[in-house]
Protein backbone atom coordinates (compact mmCIF):
# COMPACT_ATOMS: atom_id res chain seq x y z
CA UNK A 1 0.00 0.00 0.00
CA UNK A 2 1.42 3.41 -1.08
CA UNK A 3 2.19 5.87 1.77
CA UNK A 4 1.80 9.63 1.48
CA UNK A 5 3.12 12.15 3.59
CA UNK A 6 1.69 15.61 3.80
CA UNK A 7 4.39 17.11 6.53
CA UNK A 8 8.09 17.15 6.10
CA UNK A 9 9.65 13.76 8.02
CA UNK A 10 12.42 14.80 10.06
CA UNK A 11 15.01 12.12 11.42
CA UNK A 12 16.56 12.68 15.16
CA UNK A 13 18.80 12.13 17.58
CA UNK A 14 20.33 9.45 15.97
CA UNK A 15 23.91 7.65 17.65
CA UNK A 16 26.38 8.55 14.43
CA UNK A 17 26.60 9.67 10.77
CA UNK A 18 26.40 5.99 9.85
CA UNK A 19 23.15 5.15 12.12
CA UNK A 20 20.83 4.13 9.49
CA UNK A 21 18.23 7.47 8.39
CA UNK A 22 15.83 5.63 6.62
CA UNK A 23 15.48 2.10 4.74
CA UNK A 24 13.35 0.70 2.18
CA UNK A 25 13.02 -2.98 1.84
CA UNK A 26 10.77 -4.67 -0.84
CA UNK A 27 8.87 -7.58 1.01
CA UNK A 28 10.87 -10.91 1.71
CA UNK A 29 14.45 -9.21 0.79
CA UNK A 30 16.73 -9.32 3.68
CA UNK A 31 18.83 -6.34 2.59
CA UNK A 32 17.21 -2.57 2.12
CA UNK A 33 17.52 -1.52 -1.85
CA UNK A 34 18.22 2.04 0.00
CA UNK A 35 19.30 3.25 2.22
CA UNK A 36 20.21 7.00 4.35
CA UNK A 37 22.76 7.28 6.78
CA UNK A 38 22.62 9.67 9.68
CA UNK A 39 25.81 11.18 7.69
CA UNK A 40 23.64 11.80 4.38
CA UNK A 41 25.57 8.70 2.54
CA UNK A 42 23.40 6.63 0.31
CA UNK A 43 23.77 3.39 -0.52
CA UNK A 44 22.06 0.84 -2.80
CA UNK A 45 21.70 -2.67 -2.86
CA UNK A 46 19.90 -5.94 -5.11
CA UNK A 47 17.87 -6.27 -1.95
CA UNK A 48 19.48 -9.97 -1.72
CA UNK A 49 23.32 -9.03 -1.25
CA UNK A 50 25.44 -6.34 0.80
CA UNK A 51 24.96 -2.61 0.25
CA UNK A 52 27.51 -2.20 -2.90
CA UNK A 53 26.96 1.37 -4.57
CA UNK A 54 26.97 4.56 -2.94
CA UNK A 55 27.29 8.42 -3.23
CA UNK A 56 28.10 11.02 -0.37
CA UNK A 57 29.22 14.24 0.88
CA UNK A 58 33.19 13.55 0.81
CA UNK A 59 33.85 17.73 1.42
CA UNK A 60 32.36 20.84 1.18
CA UNK A 61 30.92 21.04 -2.40
CA UNK A 62 31.87 17.77 -3.62
CA UNK A 63 30.00 14.46 -3.84
CA UNK A 64 31.92 11.31 -4.19
CA UNK A 65 31.45 8.12 -4.45
CA UNK A 66 33.67 4.76 -4.06
CA UNK A 67 31.78 2.59 -6.89
CA UNK A 68 31.92 3.41 -10.66
CA UNK A 69 29.63 6.32 -11.40
CA UNK A 70 27.71 5.42 -15.11
CA UNK A 71 26.86 8.89 -17.29
CA UNK A 72 25.23 7.93 -20.70
CA UNK A 73 25.58 11.16 -21.88
CA UNK A 74 29.04 11.63 -19.82
CA UNK A 75 30.27 14.13 -17.28
CA UNK A 76 31.84 17.60 -17.57
CA UNK A 77 31.66 21.02 -16.52
CA UNK A 78 30.15 23.39 -19.95
CA UNK A 79 31.30 27.21 -20.01
CA UNK A 80 30.55 28.94 -22.72
CA UNK A 81 33.37 30.93 -23.38
CA UNK A 82 36.84 29.80 -22.05
CA UNK A 83 37.64 27.90 -18.82
CA UNK A 84 35.61 27.49 -15.44
CA UNK A 85 36.41 30.33 -12.89
CA UNK A 86 34.62 28.21 -10.03
CA UNK A 87 37.78 26.60 -8.41
CA UNK A 88 37.69 22.33 -9.51
CA UNK A 89 40.34 19.66 -8.55
CA UNK A 90 43.13 18.48 -10.73
CA UNK A 91 42.00 16.11 -13.00
CA UNK A 92 38.59 18.13 -14.03
CA UNK A 93 37.27 18.37 -17.51
CA UNK A 94 35.56 21.58 -19.22
CA UNK A 95 34.37 22.18 -22.44
CA UNK A 96 34.09 25.25 -24.10
CA UNK A 97 30.90 24.91 -25.76
CA UNK A 98 31.46 28.33 -27.74
CA UNK A 99 34.76 27.54 -29.11
CA UNK A 100 34.79 24.20 -29.35
CA UNK A 101 37.53 23.13 -26.90
CA UNK A 102 38.34 20.71 -24.03
CA UNK A 103 40.50 21.74 -21.25
CA UNK A 104 42.38 19.54 -18.43
CA UNK A 105 42.73 20.51 -15.21
CA UNK A 106 46.52 19.84 -13.94
CA UNK A 107 48.61 21.62 -11.08
CA UNK A 108 46.29 24.54 -10.77
CA UNK A 109 45.85 25.04 -14.26
CA UNK A 110 43.62 24.83 -17.43
CA UNK A 111 45.45 23.27 -20.39
CA UNK A 112 43.50 23.08 -23.51
CA UNK A 113 43.70 19.60 -24.96
CA UNK A 114 41.62 19.35 -27.47
CA UNK A 115 39.98 21.87 -30.50
CA UNK A 116 39.01 21.52 -33.60
CA UNK A 117 42.82 21.56 -34.85
CA UNK A 118 44.15 19.19 -31.90
CA UNK A 119 45.62 15.83 -32.84
CA UNK A 120 46.50 12.36 -30.93
CA UNK A 121 50.19 11.16 -31.83
CA UNK A 122 49.74 7.80 -31.51
CA UNK A 123 52.65 5.61 -31.25
CA UNK A 124 54.89 3.51 -28.67
CA UNK A 125 57.73 6.03 -28.18
CA UNK A 126 57.33 9.54 -26.60
CA UNK A 127 57.24 11.82 -29.57
CA UNK A 128 59.54 14.64 -28.87
CA UNK A 129 59.64 18.69 -29.64
CA UNK A 130 55.80 19.23 -28.87
CA UNK A 131 53.60 21.86 -27.90
CA UNK A 132 52.31 22.11 -24.38
CA UNK A 133 49.16 20.43 -24.58
CA UNK A 134 49.58 17.87 -26.85
CA UNK A 135 48.27 14.39 -26.12
CA UNK A 136 50.05 11.07 -26.93
CA UNK A 137 48.38 7.24 -26.91
CA UNK A 138 51.17 5.20 -26.09
CA UNK A 139 50.09 2.38 -28.17
CA UNK A 140 52.52 -0.29 -25.74
CA UNK A 141 50.57 0.32 -22.94
CA UNK A 142 47.22 1.99 -24.40
CA UNK A 143 47.75 5.01 -21.83
CA UNK A 144 47.05 8.32 -22.74
CA UNK A 145 49.96 11.07 -21.90
CA UNK A 146 49.45 14.75 -22.29
CA UNK A 147 52.35 17.11 -22.68
CA UNK A 148 52.74 19.51 -19.47
CA UNK A 149 55.69 21.41 -18.17
CA UNK A 150 58.30 20.29 -20.82
CA UNK A 151 57.27 16.53 -20.11
CA UNK A 152 54.53 13.64 -20.46
CA UNK A 153 52.35 13.25 -17.99
CA UNK A 154 50.44 10.39 -17.95
CA UNK A 155 46.19 11.19 -17.68
CA UNK A 156 44.69 7.93 -17.99
CA UNK A 157 46.53 4.32 -16.93
CA UNK A 158 46.14 1.30 -20.02
CA UNK A 159 47.27 -2.25 -20.42
CA UNK A 160 49.76 -3.64 -21.74
CA UNK A 161 48.57 -4.91 -25.65
CA UNK A 162 50.22 -8.29 -24.86
CA UNK A 163 47.83 -8.63 -21.73
CA UNK A 164 44.66 -8.36 -24.79
CA UNK A 165 45.52 -9.62 -27.73
CA UNK A 166 48.48 -12.11 -26.62
CA UNK A 167 51.47 -10.56 -27.65
CA UNK A 168 49.72 -10.91 -31.55
CA UNK A 169 50.31 -6.35 -31.82
CA UNK A 170 46.75 -6.60 -33.50
CA UNK A 171 45.43 -3.82 -31.25
CA UNK A 172 48.34 -2.13 -32.45
CA UNK A 173 47.71 -2.38 -36.25
CA UNK A 174 44.34 -0.49 -35.31
CA UNK A 175 45.47 1.49 -32.61
CA UNK A 176 47.91 2.88 -35.67
CA UNK A 177 45.39 4.15 -38.14
CA UNK A 178 44.59 7.76 -38.44
CA UNK A 179 42.29 8.85 -35.89
CA UNK A 180 40.37 11.48 -36.63
CA UNK A 181 38.20 13.48 -33.46
CA UNK A 182 37.53 10.67 -31.31
CA UNK A 183 38.08 6.98 -31.11
CA UNK A 184 36.62 4.93 -34.49
CA UNK A 185 37.59 1.07 -32.53
CA UNK A 186 36.70 -0.28 -29.31
CA UNK A 187 37.38 -3.79 -27.79
CA UNK A 188 34.64 -5.56 -27.01
CA UNK A 189 36.87 -8.19 -25.23
CA UNK A 190 36.20 -11.09 -27.91
CA UNK A 191 39.11 -12.96 -29.74
CA UNK A 192 41.28 -10.76 -32.19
Amino acid sequence: MAQKFIVPISIKQLASAGSDALTVFLDGEVYGRVKIEGGGRISWSSGSGVYDTNLYRDSANTLATDDVFKAIAGIVTQTNAGVPTSPLPDGALAVDTVNDSLYFRSGGEWLEVASNSTSVIIQANPPTGQDEGTLWLDTDTLSLSIFYNSEWVTVSGGLATSDIDGGNQLLNDILEAEVTNWPIAAFDGGTL
